[in-house]
């Protein structure tokens, strides 16, 4: 059972980031390199955002229970210096929550978490080999997972 508590500042808690990065090469020397300008550097997004809200509600007697919601955006990368359509990264977004119980006194605390709510499925890494052997090879993202913590504070 919950409370009728009045929400506090204290219960609450809401964070988000943004970042961005605009990057140009200044100098390029073509004897080394067919990178030229206008190219993007690997792994660079030009766009990060990430947003999370959480709430703690009192329960009598019993503790306390936090959900969470996490989402984050990540633009689109190249995986190489030399950008080509088989080394790009499209831009995803990620979904994760967590719900977690916490003990009277706080000294055991149980949690449920999923990460990757809409399974998204994307590459971590791109290596280009597709002018040299014939294929690309990926790292592809962690699918849908869901775990539980049992912890206890001494």
């Amino acid at each position: 059972m919950i409370t009728g508590t009045p929400p506090s500042a204290h219960n609450r808690s809401i964070d988000a980031s943004y970042s961005t990065l605009s990057f140009d090469y200044t100098r390029i020397d073509p004897t080394l390199t067919t990178v030229t300008k206008g190219m993007i550097a690997p792994y660079t997004p030009e766009t990060k955002m990430s947003f999370g809200l959480q709430y703690e509600f009192m329960l009598r007697n019993k503790g306390t229970v936090t959900p969470r919601i996490d989402a984050s955006y990540t633009d689109q990368v190249y995986a190489q210096a030399v950008n080509a359509p088989t080394n790009l990264i499209p831009a995803y977004t990620l979904l994760n929550t967590r719900i977690t119980w916490h003990a009277p006194n706080n000294p055991w605390q149980f949690a449920v978490e999923g990460t990757n709510l809409t399974n998204k499925y994307y590459y971590v890494t791109l290596f280009d080999l597709m002018s040299a052997a014939g294929y690309i090879h990926g790292q592809p993202s962690r699918p849908r997972e869901w775990a539980m913590t049992f912890k206890r504070t001494f």
